[in-house]
């Protein structure tokens, strides 16, 4: 059986087009956890609808403490062999969860990776979010290849691409950080990556990760004042992954921490509309400095090497 979790705060707009494409599944062999993390609109109403109507449907109604506390109260109330994570706002391509379940058994891997598709709502496109390929990869492989497929795919830092195992994750007491408000997903999937023997990916986008522009508490839209702090958290948890599984750096470890870099510095343009290049030098030295304590000297040393080498483009 599969656990779905999805944390829910304030969204009824879109819950149910979300909770729909779960129920649609072709794999009906599952449970869906809604947690409504204290929402203030009608989410916790519609939640309690659906499980009347389902008695797959579990619905918890907690105090609003976070996204990262939702799904770690997910996880608890969880009795599925696997666990999938779905943001209440996207949507599942309706052969996600038999083909990640398939895969999984196939290959008795301990993780499987699915490529997602971005949609922009307002401009009613639908586009391939980043590189998809199929492999299956034994430990050793999968570290030696994880900072190529960090930079590269944009599949491994996400949460909701994937299959879990809930045993391992329950078992070796994964959880999702507090108190991190951007990145707690990636921190969690580093937990995760230290226990998997063999990984898999398949080439094909499973999930809808979906952007509004009206959607204005959406964290990929309004500024973000802990920004540097929660990446360094980030790239702190990145660090002690690399080292426990003596994972050597590369320049696909320098293009992964200048992509963090250049979303520090984008974050300008959440409250400046015309940043000068004497703000865009400002905010890029305080996320290296901000760094420089947490990351190994070869790594600091190779990053700054690589932003030295490039031009400093504007956000």
């Amino acid at each position: 059986m599969v656990s779905y979790i999805v944390p829910i705060y304030d969204a009824e707009k879109w819950l149910s087009v979300c909770v729909d494409s779960i129920l649609k599944q072709e794999y009906q062999d599952f449970e869906i956890l809604l947690i409504n993390d204290g929402s203030k609109d009608s989410s916790l109403a519609i939640c309690n609808e659906y499980a009347s109507k389902d008695k797959r449907i579990i619905v918890a109604d907690i105090p609003n403490r976070g996204v990262s506390i939702a799904r770690n109260v997910g996880i608890e109330l969880s009795s599925g062999t696997y666990l999938q994570f779905v943001d209440s706002d996207d949507t599942l391509e309706s052969n996600m969860t038999s083909d990640l379940v398939k895969c999984m058994e196939l290959h008795q891997a301990d993780l499987v990776v699915s490529g997602s598709y971005i949609v922009d709502v307002d401009k009613n496109e639908k586009l391939l979010n980043g590189k998809m390929l199929s492999l299956v990869l034994e430990k050793r492989e999968f570290y030696d290849m994880f900072w190529k497929l960090l930079a590269e795919t944009l599949q491994f830092e996400t949460i909701w691409n994937k299959l879990f195992l809930r045993e391992k994750v329950v078992g070796n007491n994964c959880s999702f950080p507090k108190g991190v408000h951007y990145g707690e997903d990636v921190i969690f999937n580093t937990y995760y990556y230290k226990l998997c023997d063999k990984v898999a990916l398949i080439e094909t986008a499973h999930y809808n990760y979906h952007i509004r522009l009206e959607d204005s508490s959406s964290l990929a839209l309004i500024y973000k004042p802990y920004i540097i702090d929660d990446l360094s958290k980030v790239i702190s948890a990145m660090a002690e992954f690399a080292k426990l599984c003596n994972i050597s750096p590369n320049k696909y470890l320098c293009k992964w921490l200048l992509s963090y870099r250049d979303v520090v510095v984008r974050q300008l343009h959440r409250y400046n509309e015309n940043p000068t290049i004497e703000d865009v030098q400002k905010q890029q030295e305080k996320f290296f400095e901000k760094i420089k304590n947490i990351v190994p000297d070869q790594w600091f040393d190779l990053v700054i090497q690589a932003s030295n080498s490039e031009k400093l483009d504007m956000p």
